[in-house]
């Protein structure tokens, strides 16, 4: 039986939504998992270590957790403040840790829905990851080509210059690295992230280590499907109606319908009415984080204005015993809304 080699990083801040990650994957894997933990042991505390070690009790085939401790200084130093969280970067140091192999990089707002072995043992036909393509670079390509003044830099310069993209073609090319499938036999044998760390903190990029990556990576992808790294923020956001991307995601609006991994660019810990949103609840009842009923509450809003929301409908679904209690779920929402009717043509 095949082993599955799965990565994730993160620091104390975002423990939770990484517990929900790894619970779902345990959850719905039938082949034993290697999970690796990539952290600075100074950002994680004791108490969410063994937090996410309880989470074992999920497995269906058996997990291993390693912990790799990043320096956190070394991912910090020479950062400017515009830069994310240092967590975000420990991803670029992975053929330190792994050298050979398949790894699966998943970010941690993520939550995974089907097995994924399948997807782990494909044919990667010679490329040296599978990825999704992420349609934000090609929808704000599209726009600043209609507007070229929109916006505070000129969209189409940076692509040039900065990922090397000139046609749309190699826009729509450009990938998201929250789910990634990497063979490190390829990628450690032509050290190709050398420098990968220095290249982000050393130049301006807009997605940081996202760029950097599709820069390293560049003609060596395999795209996977969107089952595969379901980005909702990007069917709900497209208000330019380009009609392959309805035609894209189109399908995910139909009850029944549901990814093998989520990833929510749309935060449902910050945004009610997040397209899927009850799968990101339904896993973090399962691990030490889940704080009942008062867990639905977005950090900051006051009980008068979460009410509120009940009375309108705005808030995720809450079922007990199949029965709707609370809330809509945007899913129901959109399927009902004719998609093609809402958006204008190009």
């Amino acid at each position: 039986m095949t082993t599955l080699e799965v990565a994730v990083s993160f620091d104390e801040n975002y423990a939770q939504h990484a517990a929900v990650t790894i619970a779902s994957l345990l959850r719905n894997s039938s082949s034993p998992i290697n999970l690796h933990v990539l952290h600075d042991r100074d950002n994680i505390s004791g108490r969410t270590r063994r937090r996410i070690e309880s989470l074992r009790k999920y497995a269906r085939n058996g997990v291993s957790i390693e912990w790799h401790h990043i320096d956190f200084s070394r991912v910090q130093a020479g950062m400017s403040e515009e830069h994310w969280s240092p967590a975000f970067f420990y991803r670029l140091l992975l053929p330190e840790i792994i050298t050979e192999g398949r790894v699966l990089y998943l970010d941690t707002d993520t939550v995974v829905l089907g097995d994924l072995t399948e997807f782990f043992t494909q044919d990667m036909e010679g490329k040296h990851a599978v990825a999704v393509s992420d349609l934000g670079w090609y929808v704000t390509f599209v726009r600043n080509k209609k507007d070229p003044g929109r916006g505070d830099i000129n969209i189409i310069d940076y692509l040039r210059d900065k990922l090397g993209m000139e046609t749309e073609e190699e826009v729509k090319g450009y990938f998201n690295s929250g789910v990634m499938l990497l063979d490190m036999d390829m990628i450690s044998g032509q050290n190709l992230f050398a420098g990968a760390l220095e290249l982000a903190k050393a130049t301006h990029f807009i997605h940081k280590d996202q760029d950097v990556l599709n820069i390293l990576l560049k003609g060596k992808i395999k795209y996977a499907s969107d089952d595969y790294n379901f980005m909702y923020g990007r069917v709900i956001n497209d208000k330019d109606g380009l009609d392959w991307i309805i035609q894209r995601f189109e399908p995910y609006m139909e009850r029944g319908r549901k990814p093998v991994i989520l990833h929510f660019t749309n935060k449902p810990w910050k945004y009610h009415g997040v397209l899927f949103s009850r799968y990101y609840w339904r896993y973090l009842a399962m691990t030490p984080w889940w704080s009942g009923f008062s867990a639905l509450i977005p950090s900051g809003w006051s009980v008068r204005r979460w009410l509120i929301r009940i009375h309108t409908g705005s808030i995720p679904r809450l079922r007990i015993l199949g029965i709707d209690i609370i809330g809509k779920d945007r899913y129901y929402q959109l399927r009902r809304r004719p998609v093609k009717d809402t958006r204008s043509r190009v």
